[in-house]
């Protein structure tokens, strides 16, 4: 009796390179919040917008945890930067000016420009401190005179009230069912 071995030898050459062209991991929408992915041999790179940290750009930074309000000022965590909403009598950057122990004139008065308040116009309005929940589903930011809405991811709307429906172009094909997450 004979036995016969056939072997098959496969060469197979890996250039990295093409492979690192033909495999996008951007494609797959790894990072988060408007964040921009940038692909690299060894996977993807998101670079993250203001406000927002990790690798992926999914932990949202608190600027105010070092408590940089005194005087029971109310810190707001806005992009990079915070801003600190004082209570009476207290005004400034960090609510550390006393105002009610600053010499107020009976001399004169202050007339305020739109978005300001206070005998010498040092109170600026608080949009956001009004109505907490007017940024539904985002970060609320005072402007002078009204407020802007960052929406969480997922989100739309001038206060962020509308959820988006990514899955309304049916962007799966071959039968798949798009779920749309939402981070934020």
């Amino acid at each position: 009796m004979k036995i016969i071995f056939i072997a098959i030898v496969c060469i197979f050459e890996f250039n990295i390179q093409t492979f690192a062209q033909t495999t996008n991991l951007c494609t797959t929408l790894p990072c988060y919040n408007q964040a921009t992915c940038l692909p690299t041999l060894n996977g993807f790179t998101c670079i993250c917008p203001d406000g927002w940290t990790e690798t992926r750009c999914d932990i949202r930074i608190n600027n105010c945890e070092s408590s940089p309000c005194l005087n029971n000022g109310i810190c707001s965590s806005i992009g990079n930067s915070w801003r600190c909403t004082c209570i009476d009598p207290y005004s400034g950057v960090n609510c550390g000016t006393n105002i009610a122990l600053s010499n107020i004139s009976p001399f004169f008065q202050c007339q305020c420009q739109p978005g300001y308040s206070g005998q010498r116009c040092e109170k600026r309005a608080n949009s956001c401190a009004l109505s907490p929940m007017m940024c539904q589903n985002g970060v609320c930011e005072n402007l002078l005179t009204s407020y802007r809405c960052t929406c969480f991811n997922g989100f739309t709307g001038t206060n962020c009230q509308t959820l988006i429906d990514f899955c309304i172009s049916a962007p799966c094909s071959n039968g798949g069912t798009c779920v749309t997450p939402i981070n934020g």
